[in-house]
């Protein structure tokens, strides 16, 4: 915006004073009005009307261009969700990676290991200490049976 033109008293400036106004060639200016630019029915030009209307173009570029690249982040985000799959393929064929059945499986036999551990106890805890109470045994065995039935819960789920 090198040159200020103050308007002539017919209400407007001309085609070449907008030109100069914006540092743009009258080309420009012709496009502008193809484009919606406001001009009067004399061909004249409203510096203020020219303002608003290039602020507004300028923000619907900046909006196409928002849009745009949120467009371009759904497509980087699918091809990166592409990617990940095809590696879980490969990781599969290759064996890296085990069915969920498999791994249940493994869970539950896991837990049955953990179980039997746990119901020795009370046998391991009397040959350790002969003179221990019954009362303490009898803790020992209850918590074992509450062990035994969260055990159970999970591997019900």
């Amino acid at each position: 915006m090198k040159n200020k033109v103050t308007p002539p008293k017919s209400g407007g400036i001309s085609r070449a004073a907008v030109a100069r106004h914006y540092d743009v060639n009258g080309g420009s200016v012709t496009a502008w009005v193809k484009a919606g630019c406001p001009q009067l029915p004399n061909g004249l030009f409203v510096l203020a009307e020219v303002d608003k209307w290039l602020q507004a173009r300028q923000e619907k570029k900046a909006e196409r261009a928002s849009l745009k690249d949120q467009k371009t982040q759904a497509e980087i985000d699918r091809i990166q969700r592409d990617i990940a799959k095809r590696d879980l393929e490969l990781s599969r064929d290759r064996g890296e990676v085990h069915s969920k059945s498999d791994c249940a499986a493994g869970l539950v036999q896991l837990a049955g290991l953990v179980s039997s551990r746990c119901n020795s106890r009370p046998q391991r805890f009397r040959t350790a200490f002969p003179e221990a109470s019954q009362s303490m045994i009898d803790w020992l065995e209850r918590d074992n049976e509450e062990d035994a039935t969260y055990m159970q819960s999970l591997h019900k789920k």
